[in-house]
């Protein structure tokens, strides 16, 4: 699963149930997927916790997607510090 639609659709959630365990207007998960509202890392948790993902597991498979993509994740890491 690469996008936060594909963690949902495997839950069988639909997108209108994701906004409401959010407490957010009806079109919130649908802007978060189709790009046009962004989350913030403070937002990203109770969103995964929303489509009753794992925000770890989820972080985890986009990571190893990265790695399958050649992003060099520890290079980046590691000029942070």
């Amino acid at each position: 699963m690469e996008t936060f639609e594909e963690f949902r659709k495997a839950v069988r959630l639909k997108q209108i149930e994701v906004s409401e365990n959010l407490s957010r207007p009806e079109t919130y998960a649908g802007r978060v997927e189709h790009g046009r509202s962004v989350l913030s890392s403070l937002e990203f948790i109770p969103y995964c916790v929303a489509m009753e993902a794992d925000p770890v597991e989820v972080l985890k498979r986009w990571m190893e997607i990265a790695k399958q993509k050649g992003v060099r994740i520890e290079k980046l890491a590691r000029s942070k510090k």
